[in-house]
């Protein structure tokens, strides 16, 4: 039964290929497109604030008006707003595309060895506390040997 279960966990059907597939499909394709267009956006809005910034304090101190000069100061604050508020969605994005090659990662996943290649048992922070982590190796040890060897009920 053990010598099953070592055949399977060694048969390597090429996981690495299958990670890079689902990494370059139409719809990460398509969700990298949109993050690299909102990140541009980001920039353009910040470079827009600069911009209208500096146009602002050169007509202030030329004296061409108060209210133009106010004007100008309100487009660098509306800029900056649309930069925070287009960098959040950038984030958010980019946190669905996480999560949706991580779970489609895992649903290939055949065995133990390519949950773990999949990253399925490598998610540790501090946060947690050194006891939680403490906890997470050791299942995640057990998890690694438990096709290896015949299973121990007692100890579960």
């Amino acid at each position: 039964m053990t010598d099953q279960r070592n055949r399977e966990n060694t048969v390597d059907r090429d996981f690495q290929k299958v990670v890079e597939s689902i990494r370059q499909s139409e719809h990460q394709c398509k969700l990298q497109d949109q993050q690299l267009r909102l990140r541009n956006g980001v920039w353009a809005y910040c470079l827009l604030s600069v911009l209208c910034g500096i146009a602002a304090t050169l007509l202030f101190t030329v004296g061409a008006g108060a209210t133009i000069s106010l004007g100008m100061a309100g487009i660098v604050l509306f800029a900056l707003y649309q930069a925070g508020s287009t960098h959040y969605r950038a984030i958010e994005l980019a946190k669905y595309q996480d999560r949706h090659f991580f779970l489609a990662c895992v649903r290939e996943a055949q065995n133990i060895l390519e949950l773990n290649a999949a990253g399925f048992f490598e998610y540790e922070t501090e946060n947690y506390g050194p006891a939680w982590i403490a906890t997470t190796k050791a299942l995640t040890a057990r998890f690694k040997t438990a096709l290896d060897v015949e299973p121990q009920w007692e100890d579960w």
